[in-house]
């Protein structure tokens, strides 16, 4: 008895239309002829037999899907790797001529105005560090809020007490927030 007809056998009533068998399964691909001969392309995969759609039981006893593959079913691929071809032959070109434009052995010349650019402010997010700030009396004062993203990674100086500089880092470890601190007196 197969495994097929064993389970048919097993199941009765309306589950037979739904049932499937889920097989590691070599499936054999017919791509084209070449001098009067038939090419085919295998290939293994892990997939579902339903038992409406047909399947062929190998020498091994192994059921592997009967697919049937037509030349118009490659016409969409041959298409899609003519226009590929076609786009890379484009972009290889842009990729290798110079950009447009003059082009000398002289040194560039600044300008007044752009040699002594202060440096841009500092933005608004990064002025809230988190350790000026008070906690509240119920808090723990060892534990710090969640610190925003765009402060990680950043090296904050703190306001100088008491001659002491305070420098502090905080990073992010998969759910957990560190924050070191360096005391430096002054």
């Amino acid at each position: 008895m197969s495994l097929l007809s064993g389970l048919m056998g097993s199941y009765t009533g309306g589950f037979l239309s739904q049932l499937k068998m889920e097989v590691l399964s070599m499936i054999i691909f017919k791509i084209g002829e070449l001098d009067g001969r038939d090419e085919f392309e295998t290939g293994f995969m892990n997939c579902f037999h339903p038992l409406f759609q047909p399947v062929v039981t190998s020498q091994l006893g192994t059921i592997n899907n009967l697919i049937h593959v037509k030349k118009s079913d490659f016409e969409v691929f041959d298409a899609l790797k003519l226009d590929s071809m076609e786009s890379s032959e484009t972009s290889c070109r842009d990729l290798s001529s110079s950009p447009p434009g003059p082009y000398g052995q002289e040194m560039y010349v600044f300008r007044s105005e752009e040699r002594f650019k202060s440096p841009p402010i500092l933005p608004p997010h990064l002025l809230q560090v988190i350790l000026n700030k008070d906690t509240n009396i119920s808090c723990d004062p060892a534990l710090l809020p969640e610190p925003n993203h765009v402060m990680l990674n950043h090296l904050y100086a703190l306001s100088i007490k008491d001659s002491v500089m305070v420098l502090s880092a905080t990073h992010r470890y998969k759910k957990k927030y560190v924050t070191t601190l360096l005391y430096k007196p002054i």
